[in-house]
């Protein structure tokens, strides 16, 4: 004997409704996390460059190509995949010392390590050499 499932006032069965109910679910939850950020699928990372001195901030787009920003232009914006972790590394020009980090990074390590999750400013000083 074959039974039917109960069908609301629309014709939907009680299982037809659970799995409507859940896929709506999932997609609104979706949609959550990416609208978290404006529905951006990138975060813009601000370089900015403090001292009298010259250098460059440098980092791996991907597949060993480098990228940079120079100080010569007192700041830089550039986006990157959400989430992705990306190594950023000081360098310091010729009559110049790498002096250090503020923001996102802090310290004198000529490399920091950031995870994008979030729009971020990064400030590198770069001081001439006495």
């Amino acid at each position: 004997m074959r039974t039917s499932a109960s069908k609301n006032e629309t014709g939907q069965s009680l299982i037809e409704y659970v799995l409507l109910a859940a896929m709506v679910a999932l997609i609104a939850a979706a949609l959550m996390i990416g609208l978290g950020h404006g529905g951006k699928t990138t975060r813009d990372l601000t370089v900015e460059f403090r001292g009298d001195g010259v250098g460059s901030v440098t980092w791996d787009r991907g597949g060993g190509a480098l990228s940079a920003c120079p100080s010569t232009q007192k700041w830089c914006t550039v986006p990157f995949a959400a989430g992705r972790e990306v190594t950023f590394v000081a360098i310091a020009a010729h009559g110049s010392i790498f002096a250090g980090w503020k923001k996102a990074c802090a310290g004198s390590a000529q490399a920091c390590l950031l995870t994008m999750s979030e729009n971020k400013k990064l400030i590198a000083t770069f001081d001439k050499i006495p």
